[in-house]
């Protein structure tokens, strides 16, 4: 698993942060990921002794709080048989006096979907929070940790200083492999050639561990075996419902440009940029090219045609597109935009602008 989405999360519990926010989509991936660190972490206490490994519990609004544990047989995600505080169900205070009271020192406790409590139009969003700030040196004090797990949330003014964001990151291609063969288990299936199976991790880079899963699923479906083709159209209907950005399939090449030379020259020579053996060499890639001009000059079908060159996914962003009127919206969209191209890396981002984007 990326060092990012473990090692700077069960560094900041041992290091006694109170509050900790994870923006995800995949909860069970990333309780996974925590739960499998928490478990085998012991830490030592002021005194010098050893206080045992971290205990873990999370709530959420239809069934309370539950433990959390890595099941010895198979090393999954279990949670308790029983709910170990039944009035905490539908009720966040609770949750928290769970925390603060019952919940023993080195203990960690997630909030599934958290976040409309800080809502302003929610009735009890000053009480949460006072309480949740009245409770943060307390927490600091015994090691008890309250982790916020939310797709998007940004925490009430009153919590900024005291709330660190961890980033969970989108697979990288030997999670998503992980992904690949277990489909293959479970359907049997022959794990593809290394470089086929290449050619699907490069296809599913940018989704979900679920949503990989099932492009490679639908993929045996509908062609009878592994089809990057399939895993990219199944990525681009994904990508399309954010509604900010588009994946392009590229038919253009650079020898159907006419004019432009310089810049066909500087592609040719940039191509090979992207291998591995370019990045063992210590060759750096290109970060970014500027093109501007007037209307059908060929700007967009340059931006297509490199894509094609350098052999990497293309993604158009229309910067109009990003904006909003709320607050926090327009910074929310452009961190989905970066995290799923980020993922997909190396990959080329084609920012169309309009005279209204800025």
């Amino acid at each position: 698993m990326g060092k990012s989405n473990s090692h700077s999360f069960i560094n900041y519990v041992c290091a006694a942060y109170p509050l900790l926010l994870v923006r995800t989509y995949e909860e069970f991936r990333a309780l996974s990921t925590f739960v499998a660190q928490l478990v085998a972490q012991k830490i030592l206490n002021n005194k010098g002794e050893e206080d045992g490994a971290y205990k873990a519990y999370v709530w959420d609004v239809v069934d309370g709080v539950h433990s959390l544990g890595i099941s010895s047989k198979n090393n999954v995600l279990e949670t308790g048989a029983e709910n170990l505080e039944p009035k905490t169900v539908n009720n966040p205070e609770a949750a928290l006096d769970f925390l603060a009271t019952t919940a023993g020192d080195n203990s960690v406790l997630f909030l599934k979907d958290f976040h409309p409590y800080f809502e302003k139009d929610f009735a009890d969003r000053a009480l949460i929070t006072r309480k949740i700030r009245n409770l943060v040196s307390q927490f600091k004090a015994q090691n008890k940790v309250l982790v916020f797990l939310s797709p998007d949330m940004k925490p009430p003014m009153e919590l900024e200083k005291d709330t660190t964001v961890v980033d969970y990151k989108l697979p990288d291609k030997a999670e998503l492999q992980i992904v690949l063969k277990g489909v293959c288990h479970a359907t049997m299936a022959e794990m593809p050639k290394a470089k086929e199976t290449e050619a699907l991790l490069d296809a599913a880079l940018g989704m979900t561990a679920l949503e990989a899963e099932n492009a490679f699923s639908v993929s045996l479906v509908e062609a009878k075996k592994f089809d990057p083709a399939i895993v990219r159209r199944e990525k681009a209907a994904i990508v399309k419902k954010t509604g900010l950005l588009e994946v392009i399939e590229t038919t253009e090449t650079l020898d159907q440009i006419g004019g432009l030379e310089i810049a066909k020259e500087w592609a040719l020579t940039q191509k090979d940029c992207f291998t591995p053996e370019a990045k063992a060499f210590g060759l750096l890639s290109p970060k970014g090219v500027l093109l501007n001009g007037v209307a059908g000059c060929g700007k967009s079908t340059l931006a297509k045609a490199l894509a094609a060159a350098f052999g990497r996914p293309l993604f158009r962003l229309d910067m109009s597109k990003i904006k909003s009127k709320w607050h926090g919206e327009s910074e929310s969209n452009f961190r989905l935009v970066l995290d799923t191209v980020g993922a997909t890396a190396p990959s080329i981002l084609w920012i169309s602008n309009s005279p209204l984007a800025w």
